[in-house]
């Protein structure tokens, strides 16, 4: 699997709607830089205004959670 093509590049299109910021990476394997994280805000955020937090991780080869908050975020902004 590439973090790169199921993760990163689906963040890519939601900049326009969102602010997407990169806030740390996780590394392992001798130290090598391997998952970039990521943050994704309303643009012109309100911290007045009531908010939901959605999470997404990965565990071994289970990817589910990653890819349903990115399904939450482009499905759930269409409507």
């Amino acid at each position: 699997r590439s973090y790169s093509d199921e993760v990163v590049s689906k963040l890519e299109p939601l900049k326009r709607d969102f602010d997407v910021i990169e806030y740390g990476a996780l590394s392992y394997d001798g130290g090598e830089i391997k998952h970039r994280l990521f943050a994704v805000k309303t643009k012109d955020w309100c911290a007045d205004k009531p908010s939901a937090l959605v999470t997404g991780g990965v565990h071994g080869y289970e990817t589910s959670g990653v890819q349903g908050a990115l399904l939450f975020l482009t499905a759930g902004h269409a409507k």
